[in-house]
């Protein structure tokens, strides 16, 4: 049912068959909404960015600090996260 949802979606952004019929108004409807798309996908791009360095300096900080760089070594996570696909020494 969602393939077919997006499939119906799918065709109404697509123009006309007939690019004759393809109008003015329909091609600045189509910047304008693909303008729109790619803001708002900045905007999360630079949200997430924003977040995980505030993320990374909050690391920072605590490794810096005595007592939660003890407790984490004792829990085995003074190495910290590693990325997926590395490899454990």
């Amino acid at each position: 049912m969602a393939r077919a949802r997006k499939e119906s979606q799918r065709m109404d952004r697509e123009p006309t068959a007939d690019p004759s019929r393809y109008t003015a108004k329909e091609l600045r409807s189509e910047i304008a909404r693909i303008k729109r798309e790619t803001r708002a996908l900045a905007q999360q791009v630079e949200h997430k960015r924003r977040l995980l360095l505030s993320l990374l300096d909050g690391l920072e900080s605590l490794k810096q600090d005595a007592v939660p760089a003890k407790v984490a070594e004792a829990d085995g996570l003074a190495e910290g996260p590693r990325p997926k696909g590395t490899q454990q020494r």
